[in-house]
């Protein structure tokens, strides 16, 4: 299956450079904190420069670009269509390589320190309605070193959520799942599962307290020493939990949801060993972006809401903490009067305070992002305006909330349920979503 790149030109095979335009969206800048940042404007639909006349800005790669040799304009040359050195022989925002991995709609994505790109997916049990998990590990050329598969033995269902990658390519990921047929919710479970960096199951770990409670686990990532968070619900609750490297648990802290969205609740890891905990809840009548930060003792450390929506509802979806403390939220919220979207992107400090909110109106929500060591924002953006207009809108955002760059990334039938985002070892984009088909597409592209 090809892609359809709106607006942009890849040549492929001929040793040139893409001829790519991109929209640099100079007038979208950092929000004020307070939900009134400016918002993308209309333009910011056209995503991927379709301004044939380059006015809104092209790069041009060098003429030499893809030689194999360093000329002037060019920090490095390996040669080929698909220079690994993309800075300048690359434009930013192009697609790179694009595969079809097997699965049955991708869930999470990231880079390993090797290059590698690990995707979480569903998998479809054929002839019937319930899922299995599957982890799946490609090189950086899209080939498959090896897959994971499992589901619940009595149930044969579990559904993946959440993935966390440790400098040495051990994964972690999470889930939920039952162990009984029906919708007894006694028998529901939040599922964390560990893997070497070959594929082999390390550990299991499963969140059965608190019966006849719903459980679920959607969130996970380890921080700089090895500890594991995993960010899961209860039915009224949303829950902390810290597993050391062997899976097994440390502390859990709970906090009410008071009627918040159960399918919100994530967790980034911070450089200190700390972790913050994001969910929706019910705040003042209105359905807010709240947050709680912990240190590595399950001490509470700050607790902060973003309420954008205002008698809306926000709906939280990605967490990512920088390296050197800032913490970014991308979402989107709803207007009740309107039942309008806007997707956002907030940056806030290390102790919780709202840096910059980017917002884009557009009837979709900010699915997730990523978050380099210099602070720039890697983002995907699924659009739904109607049946015939669903495509993905891919940006980069600086460390001050200026747009760099967006692609829009358009398919018949339509591509991008849940996209979801990462970074390669070089620091490149990588993207997983699943097709209209229920396949799991992954595309890479230059940063």
């Amino acid at each position: 299956m090809l892609v359809r790149w709106l607006g942009l030109f890849l040549c492929v095979g001929l040793g040139c450079g893409p001829q790519v335009a991109f929209e640099s969206d100079s007038e979208s800048g950092a929000g004020t904190g307070d939900g009134s940042g400016p918002t993308a404007g209309s333009d910011a639909g056209d995503a991927g420069g379709t301004d044939s006349d380059g006015s809104q800005g092209t790069i041009d790669a060098p003429s030499t670009c893809g030689d194999g040799f360093v000329d002037p304009g060019e920090a490095c040359d390996s040669g080929g269509a698909s220079d690994v050195c993309n800075e300048f022989c690359q434009r930013p925002g192009s697609l790179l390589n694009e595969i079809i991995v097997g699965g049955c709609g991708g869930q999470a994505v990231l880079g390993d320190a090797l290059g590698n790109v690990v995707v979480l997916e569903h998998r479809c049990i054929g002839g019937t309605n319930t899922w299995s998990t599957q982890v799946t590990k490609l090189n950086s050329a899209g080939a498959t070193q090896w897959s994971h598969q499992w589901e619940d033995p009595e149930t044969q269902y579990a559904s993946a959520q959440d993935l966390a990658v440790d400098p040495v390519g051990t994964v972690v990921y999470s889930g939920r799942a039952r162990h009984a047929l029906g919708s007894v919710s006694s028998d529901e479970y939040a599922w964390t599962r560990a893997l070497d960096p070959n594929g082999a199951l390390l550990w299991t770990n499963e969140d059965t307290e608190g019966p006849g409670s719903d459980r679920g686990a959607y969130g996970a990532d380890i921080d700089a020493a090895g500890g594991i968070y995993i960010a899961s619900h209860r039915t009224v609750s949303a829950v902390l939990r810290r597993l050391d490297a062997d899976g097994t648990l440390l502390w859990t802290r709970e906090t009410p949801l008071n009627d918040g969205y159960p399918n919100t609740t994530f967790v980034g890891a911070g450089p200190s060993s700390e972790a913050v905990l994001l969910f929706s809840r019910i705040q003042d009548n209105d359905r807010v972006t709240a947050l709680q930060a912990y240190d590595a003792l399950g001490d509470l450390l700050w607790e902060s809401t973003i309420n954008l929506s205002a008698g809306g509802r926000d709906v939280p979806k990605s967490i990512q903490v920088g390296t050197d403390g800032s913490i970014y939220v991308a979402g989107g919220f709803e207007d009740l009067e309107s039942f309008r979207n806007t997707a956002f992107i907030a940056k806030l400090t290390g102790g919780g305070e709202v840096d910059w909110i980017w917002e884009h109106d557009v009837a979709g929500g900010a699915q997730d992002l990523a978050v380099d060591a210099e602070g720039n924002v890697f983002a995907c953006i699924d659009v739904d305006e109607d049946p015939e207009n669903e495509f993905v809108l891919i940006l980069r955002l600086t460390e001050s909330g200026d747009v760099q760059w967006s692609s829009m990334l358009v398919q018949e039938p339509p591509l991008g349920y849940h996209c979801h985002i990462g970074l390669t070892a070089d620091e490149n984009v990588v993207v997983t979503t699943t097709t209209a088909d229920h396949e799991t597409w992954l595309g890479w592209f230059a940063r």
